[in-house]
């Protein structure tokens, strides 16, 4: 099966929903939401994409915590 992978670099939803719109479910949709990550899920599924890749973003944000962590957060006795 094919599927098309559409991707934005807005902060919004508002050009994923543009398409969604025109595309009119011709083939599955798939979205990686790297900056619209804080949309709800449910808009995702409300729009019709049929797939969404978090890509990395546990990883990030564990990567900031070390990192806070080996800066900030220790403490010596």
């Amino acid at each position: 099966m094919n599927a098309v992978l559409i991707h934005s670099n807005k902060r919004d939803i508002g050009e994923i929903k543009t398409f969604m719109k025109e595309w009119n479910g011709r083939l599955p949709i798939v979205i990686v939401p790297t900056k619209y990550y804080s949309t709800p899920t449910h808009e995702f599924i409300e729009l019709g994409v049929n797939l969404v890749i978090w890509a990395n973003h546990n990883l990030r944000a564990s990567i900031n915590t070390m990192q806070w962590k080996i800066t900030k957060g220790l403490t010596f006795i």
